[in-house]
C-alpha cells in the first residue's frame, strides 16, 4: 500500500470510529487500566495530545490492522504533526 493512501485511510478509520464533535477523539484510560472503563477513569483526548503523551493509555489502535498499527507506531512524530496540522 503507498504511504499517503495508508495514512489517508488510518485517518478515515479513525473518523469513522471516533468522531465526537466533528473532530477525531480517542479515549484515554486515566489509570492506565483498558480494562477499567468507569466513567471516572476514561478521558477524551485528541490525537495530537495523545502522540505527544507515549506513556498515557490510549485507545487509538481499535479500528486499526496490525500493519497500520505498526505504521503508526514507527511514524509517531510524523502522525502528532499531521494530527496537529488537520484538527487544530
Amino acid at each position: 500500500m503507498v504511504i499517503p493512501k495508508l495514512v489517508s485511510t488510518i485517518f478515515n478509520k479513525w473518523t469513522t470510529s471516533n468522531e465526537k464533535k466533528g473532530e477525531i477523539c480517542f479515549v484515554r484510560h486515566i489509570n492506565r487500566d483498558k480494562g477499567d472503563n468507569r466513567p471516572a477513569n476514561l478521558m477524551w483526548c485528541a490525537p495530537s495530545e495523545a502522540f505527544l503523551h507515549p506513556e498515557w493509555t490510549v485507545d487509538w489502535t481499535a479500528p486499526l490492522t496490525d500493519e497500520e498499527v505498526h505504521f503508526v507506531r514507527t511514524n509517531m512524530g510524523n502522525f502528532q504533526k499531521l494530527s496537529t496540522m488537520k484538527y487544530t
